[in-house]
C-alpha cells in the first residue's frame, strides 16, 4: 500500500487540475459552447445512429484534398472513448469530452514518465505541464475536440511503446498501435506528425535497450502493433485524404498556382519567432479569446502587408508553459550530464526533438527565401515529401513541441527532487 499511496496521490492531483481547469463548467453540470464542435451536430449524429446510419463527418480533407462520407458498418469493432458519449445527454457532451479527454492526457502522461523511472512527483509535473499548456485549454473555445482525444491515445501509445519495448511485451505493443491508430484517426494531419517524432523515439529505445536483445520477440511485437495502428487509422486516412468514392470532382482539377502562392498557403500559420515568448510570457500576445484578442502575427496571409488581402492574423488560441515549467526544462538540459546513462541520453533526445519541433514550427519565419516557392529552411524538408505541400499550418510542429517540454519539466524536477550526496 505504501509503495501505492504516492501513485494515488498523483491521480488525485490530476483529477484536481481537471476540476480547476473545468469547475465553471461541471460543477454543476452546464452545456459547454465550442466553437467547431456544435451541439446540432451531436444532435444529428444520434438521430443519425437511431435511423441506423452510421457515417463520417467530413470537411473538404485535411490534407487539403477532397473529402466524402465513408461508411462506418466495418467500423464496430472499434471501442473508444467516443462511445462513452452514449450515456451523457446531449447537450453535456462537450461538458464531458474535454474535461475527460484532459484527465486521461494526465494519467497517460504521468505513466509514461512513471516507464522512465522518474519519481511519482515528477511524473505528476511533467502531466501537470503538458495538462495545463495554453494551448490544449484555449483550443476549448475554438472545439477542437479531435485534437484533445488525439493527445489522449497518442500519449496513452506513447507509454505503451515505451514499456513495450523495454519490457519486450508484445501485449504492451499491441495496445500502443491501437491507440497510435485512434490517435491518428481522432486528428489525422496533428496525429501524423507527432507520430513522426514517436517513430523517432522508437528506434532511439530500441538502440538504448539493445543490450535487453530478444529480437524475435520485440520484432513480433512491433510488427503487431504496427499492423493495429493502420487497422484502427487506415479507414479514416482512406475518407479524409479524399479517396473514398464519392470524392468530388474538384479535388481533381488542374492546381494552377504558382510556386510560391503553393508556398504562402502552406505555411499561413506559421510561428512568428518573437511569439516563442509565449512559452514563457503566456498571453503576451493575447490569448485568441474574446476577452483577451490575439494581435499576433500568427495565421497573416503573405499578401496582406502589399495588398490587405487575406487575413492580417488569426488564432483562436495560444500556446504557452509558463516560466516553471521553462525553468524546469533548462534545468534538466543543464544538469543531463549529471545523469546515469540512460536518463542522460533521453533528455539529449527529447531535447533534439524539442529543437527541430521549433524550427519546423517557425516554417515561414524561419526560411532563407522569404515568400518565394524556391527557399530552403527546415520546414521546407517536410514540405518537400510526397503529398505534404497540400498539409496546412506549420504550427503543427508544436505538438511535439509541448510533449518534449513536458518531458524535459520532468526531468527538471527529478533533479530538484534529487537526495543530496552526504
Amino acid at each position: 500500500m505504501n509503495k501505492l499511496k504516492p501513485h494515488l496521490l498523483s491521480i488525485a492531483g490530476i483529477l484536481l487540475v481537471v476540476i480547476l481547469i473545468f469547475y465553471n463548467v461541471i460543477l454543476p453540470p452546464v452545456p459547454l459552447m465550442a466553437q467547431d464542435a456544435p451541439l446540432v451536430s451531436e444532435v444529428l449524429s444520434r438521430q443519425r445512429a437511431s435511423n441506423g446510419e452510421s457515417v463520417y463527418w467530413n470537411t473538404a480533407g485535411y490534407l487539403g484534398s477532397g473529402g466524402g462520407a465513408l461508411a462506418g458498418k466495418s467500423l464496430k469493432f472499434r471501442i473508444d472513448f467516443a462511445y462513452l458519449k452514449r450515456f451523457v445527454p446531449t447537450t453535456l457532451v462537450n461538458t464531458f469530452n474535454f474535461p475527460f479527454a484532459v484527465f486521461i492526457v494526465g494519467i497517460a502522461f504521468y505513466l509514461f514518465a512513471i516507464s522512465l523511472n522518474l519519481k511519482p512527483l515528477s511524473a505528476f509535473t511533467g502531466a501537470v505541464s503538458l495538462m495545463l499548456a495554453g494551448h490544449f485549454i484555449s483550443c476549448v473555445y475554438s472545439g477542437h475536440t479531435g485534437k484533445f482525444f488525439m493527445l489522449a491515445y497518442l500519449c496513452l501509445a506513447l507509454w505503451l511503446l515505451t514499456a513495450g519495448i523495454r519490457k519486450r511485451s508484445i501485449l504492451y505493443l499491441l495496445w500502443s498501435g491501437v491507440c497510435g491508430g485512434l490517435g491518428v484517426s481522432s486528428q489525422l494531419d496533428v496525429g501524423f506528425i507527432v507520430i513522426i517524432f514517436f517513430a523517432a523515439w522508437l528506434i532511439f529505445l530500441i538502440y538504448q535497450t539493445r543490450n535487453q536483445k530478444k529480437w524475435l520477440k520485440l520484432s513480433a511485437g512491433l510488427v503487431i502493433a504496427c499492423a493495429a495502428g493502420l487497422l484502427y487509422s487506415a479507414s479514416t486516412i482512406y475518407s479524409l485524404a479524399g479517396l473514398s468514392k464519392s470524392e468530388s470532382s474538384s479535388a481533381t482539377a488542374k492546381d494552377n498556382r504558382t510556386e510560391a502562392e503553393k508556398w504562402n498557403w502552406a505555411t499561413q500559420w506559421s510561428l512568428p519567432k518573437v511569439e516563442t515568448l509565449t512559452f514563457v510570457m503566456p498571453g503576451f500576445f493575447g490569448f485568441g479569446l474574446p476577452d483577451s484578442p490575439y494581435w499576433g502575427s500568427i495565421g497573416s496571409d503573405a499578401r496582406w502587408e502589399t495588398q490587405h488581402i487575406g487575413f492580417p492574423r488569426f488564432s483562436m488560441s495560444t500556446q504557452n508553459m509558463g516560466i516553471v515549467v521553462i525553468g524546469l526544462v533548462l534545468l534538466a538540459i543543464i544538469t543531463a550530464s549529471l545523469r546515469d546513462k540512460y536518463s542522460k541520453s533521453t533528455i539529449y533526445f527529447w531535447t533534439l526533438s524539442m529543437i527541430i519541433a521549433l524550427l519546423f514550427a517557425y516554417g515561414r519565419y524561419f526560411d532563407f527565401g522569404g515568400g518565394s516557392g524556391s527557399g530552403f529552411g527546415p520546414y521546407r524538408i517536410f514540405y518537400w515529401m510526397p503529398q505534404m505541400d497540400s498539409m496546412r499550418n506549420p504550427v503543427k510542429f508544436l505538438y511535439p513541441f509541448m510533449i518534449a517540454l513536458s518531458i524535459l519539466a520532468a526531468f527538471g524536477m527529478e533533479y530538484v527532487l534529487k537526495e543530496p550526496k552526504s
